[in-house]
């Protein structure tokens, strides 16, 4: 490979002006050649990459496996889209020829950086857009019911003794008045959950799991080993959110009648698993489903930096976990 570069000065122009870094390594991992930007992009000291080994530097779990294949043999590629690697994220290809395998790095920070804003944005926006409806349910119509149901009530009372059959009328429509009031404060604390601003957020999951065992639609088990320190009240609502998208689902979509939900707390990591007992989806189709909620989950997660990990198949339930790092936030 040397031997083919130095006798191709335009090759070597190529490689050291190409737009991503360029790695070449040998059959055993021993590097051959590099331009500027690989070394910017995975060299720990800025220093020339050839002669070292190619999984000494990348002191990643995932990445040191699939180099691993690659020089034995058992794989002929691979594409890492997203590695988080020394503060910055890299996409790293990988191709392997007869004596020897190319590996491309791009760094994608500022690009990740830019989505994640956009992201943020998209979240922020609908949850002001869920204040908002909240606020004019509890502050405009809710009132209005009421004043209603008020009314309604006085002229039955009223008219009890001179008109009974208009006053029992009156009564009936009270009470469906009453079930629509109750309806709406329901929509409204779904919208905006009042507890999760002042009591943090175990209290507004189990306010949530009581709203559903109460409804008589499931049974929820709520199993949590996390104390209930503060956290940013931007976590705490997007997981807010991820589980009330996940126990929608379950009822929904896999006609669940029984939903475990925990909260985990270890030193690092704080985890949120939701397992459910429906009908189960098959994983190489969801993107494809619609109402499934996945995009805002995912989007949620992205956000935290979480990990979000999803274990179905169709006809036995499924789970799914959030995981989020404490040291982050």
């Amino acid at each position: 490979m040397e031997q083919l570069l130095s006798q191709n000065s335009f090759l070597r122009d190529v490689i050291d002006e190409a737009p991503y870094g360029v790695v070449v390594f040998d059959a055993s991992g021993v590097i051959l050649l590099e331009n500027e930007l690989a070394r910017q992009f995975i060299s720990h000291d800025n220093q020339s990459l050839v002669k070292r080994n190619i999984k000494e530097m990348f002191q990643v779990f995932e990445m040191e496996e699939l180099l691993t294949q690659i020089i034995e043999g058992s794989k002929e590629s691979f594409d890492v889209m997203e590695l988080v690697f020394d503060e910055k994220v890299l996409t790293v290809r990988c191709r392997k020829r007869q004596d020897w395998s190319i590996l491309t790095v791009q760094d994608i920070t500022k690009w990740k950086h830019i989505e994640m804003t956009a992201v943020q944005s998209i979240i922020e926006t609908q949850e002001k857009e869920r204040q908002r409806i909240a606020t004019e349910i509890h502050d405009g119509i809710g009132p209005q019911i009421s004043t209603t149901i008020h009314q309604l009530e006085t002229i039955a009372e009223n008219i009890k003794e001179s008109d009974p059959e208009t006053a029992t009328r009156l009564e009936s429509i009270v009470e469906q008045s009453n079930e629509v009031s109750s309806e709406l404060r329901s929509i409204s604390h779904s919208l905006m959950p009042r507890v999760l601003l002042d009591f943090g957020l175990t209290a507004a999951l189990q306010t949530l799991v009581n709203r559903v065992n109460n409804s008589n639609r499931c049974k929820i088990e709520f199993i949590n080993s996390f104390s209930g320190e503060a956290l940013d009240q931007s976590i705490e609502l997007n997981l807010y959110r991820i589980c009330q998208e996940l126990i929608n689902n379950a009822l929904k979509h896999a006609k669940a009648t029984y939903i475990f939900v925990q909260l985990v707390k270890t030193e690092e990591h704080l985890t949120l698993m939701v397992e459910d007992d429906g009908k189960g989806f098959d994983l190489n189709n969801l993107k494809l489903s619609e109402g499934i909620g996945l995009s805002n989950i995912e989007m949620r997660t992205k956000v935290m930096n979480g990990e979000l990990n999803i274990d179905s198949a169709p006809g036995r339930g499924s789970v799914v976990t959030v995981e989020i790092s404490l040291h982050e936030h």
